[in-house]
């Protein structure tokens, strides 16, 4: 699957979740273009790769610093890796209103 086709499947998903998912444009040199935004305060980096596409090396640098930083991120390659990224972000925002 194209990444725009898995880009279009997860904003759907997420605006379906109550969350958002904003493209960040046009993205600064190696910065994910991608913020995932969900009920509970949640926000996570996401850059989009096909099942063979490959983080360029400035990504990988940014991404290593957001690593530094404690910033949640993640590449996602195909729409059941971002939904069980969802369930996941869902079950800590339950887990802290218990």
């Amino acid at each position: 699957m194209k990444e725009a086709a898995i880009d279009l499947k997860c904003r759907e998903e997420a605006l379906l979740r109550g969350g958002m998912l904003m493209r960040l444009r046009p993205p600064p040199q190696g910065v994910p273009d991608r913020l995932l935004l969900m009920p509970g305060g949640h926000a996570v980096f996401i850059e989009f790769k096909t099942a063979t596409g490959r983080v360029q090396p400035g990504q990988r640098d940014f991404l290593k610093e957001l690593s530094r930083m404690q910033v949640p991120w993640r590449v996602v390659r195909s729409v059941e890796e971002f939904m069980a990224l969802l369930d996941q972000l869902e079950r800590v925002h339950l887990e802290m209103a218990i």
